[in-house]
This record gives C-alpha cells, sequence and structure tokens, in this order.
C-alpha cells in the first residue's frame, strides 16, 4: 500500500484529531504558462489530470495523491523524560496538544529534545508519527472556487459577519494565506490547489518507553 508523509500545522492536527478536518488543499505545480492558460481540469480516474488550455492542447499532470493512499502526518514534536521513573524513560510531545507550549501533568523539561524548535514538523520521521490518514477522494480547482461547506470541512470556524451570519470561506483565505502568501501562492493568485479528502484510521502514540 502506498503512502507518503504530509505537513500539517498544530491547528490543523488538533482539527483533524477533534473530527472537524476531513480535507486539505495543496498548491498544483505548474509552469508559468500552464497556469495562465488552463481552463479546466478532467480525471482519468487514475490518478492523473488531464488540463485544458484556451486552445484546445491538453497536458497531463500525475497527482501525487490518489484514493487509498496512506498518508502520515508530520507535526511539531519533542522529546522528554517522565519524572518518577528515572532518566532514560522518553515520550514524545505534541505542539497540537499543547498550545500553551507546556507538556501535560507529569514529565518534566529535561534534555537537550526540550524544545519546539528542536524537532519541527518537517523532520518528523515515520517512526514519531501518530496520526494516520487515508485519501478519500482527488480533485482539482482553483483556492478561490472553495464553498462554504469545504471550508467547513477544511477545519474552519467560520468568521461573525455584521449580518449576525458565519463567514467561513473568508476564515480559509485567511488560513491559506498564513501558510502560502509567503510562497507566492496567495489567495489573489488563486493557485490551482488538489482538494484531498481523507479520513483518519490511525492515532497511535508513538516513542513511549
Amino acid at each position: 500500500m502506498k503512502e507518503k508523509p504530509i505537513l500539517f500545522s498544530a491547528p490543523m492536527v488538533r482539527a483533524i484529531l477533534e473530527g472537524r478536518k476531513t480535507q486539505t488543499r495543496r498548491v498544483v505545480k505548474l509552469t508559468e504558462i500552464h497556469a495562465s492558460e488552463i481552463q479546466f481540469w478532467a480525471s482519468n480516474g487514475g490518478g492523473e489530470f488531464i488540463g485544458w488550455n484556451r486552445n484546445d492542447s491538453s497536458f497531463w499532470v500525475n497527482a501525487p495523491y490518489e484514493v487509498g493512499m496512506r498518508l502520515w502526518v508530520r507535526e511539531t514534536f519533542m522529546c522528554g523524560e517522565e519524572e518518577g521513573h528515572g532518566m532514560g524513560v522518553r515520550r514524545l510531545f505534541y505542539m497540537a496538544d499543547n498550545p500553551g507550549q507546556d507538556p501535560h501533568g507529569g514529565f518534566c523539561w529535561c534534555g537537550p529534545d526540550m524544545a519546539w524548535g528542536v524537532h519541527p514538523s518537517i523532520h518528523m520521521p515515520r517512526w514519531a508519527s501518530r496520526i494516520t490518514l487515508e485519501v478519500t477522494g482527488v480533485r482539482v480547482e482553483r483556492v478561490r472556487d472553495i464553498s462554504s461547506g469545504d471550508a467547513i470541512a477544511e477545519g474552519c470556524r467560520g468568521l461573525p459577519t455584521s449580518s449576525g451570519g458565519i463567514d467561513w470561506v473568508n476564515d480559509y483565505a485567511h488560513l491559506w494565506d498564513s501558510i502560502n502568501e509567503k510562497r507566492g501562492y496567495g489567495w489573489d493568485v488563486n493557485p490551482w490547489v488538489w482538494i484531498i479528502g481523507f479520513r483518519l484510521i490511525d492515532t497511535t502514540e508513538r516513542g513511549n518507553g
């Protein structure tokens, strides 16, 4: 079975664990010419997508994700030692569980690894990952075409409007820009994105003992 790592921020990890997040959007990496000319996409149902340009020419793109693939989550973590059990009893701490950056009860700040910056998410090894997802769907669209329902599936809580309603899409726009604007793929750029639907299949704790 195919599997690959996927990065999530601490707030998004919390949303996954709380059952609020079942989708994620990732930029489709295209040449500048392709990105400006694409009119629509179609799937062949086998993990490949075809993009059609204004002049009716087309090109194929292999999706980096496919239905049934397992995704193991990389998140920010650190290592600690449990109090009362002597040295060498190790446990992993995850920033998503400690939004105030303080580990919960019975564990002390011991050793050089006890800092969030020591183990950023990009460097998490497979053995330290506690969350496994299964891809349930893959499609392509412009990021600004997101619906309110999909913004909710992205884990957004929504922003209040002046009329007393909830604006889910604007909340997602802020989330998107907080991650992607500095990379050149801001909301205003409106890049093509992979929409990956997933379900949580495993939350096994790692690294104890």
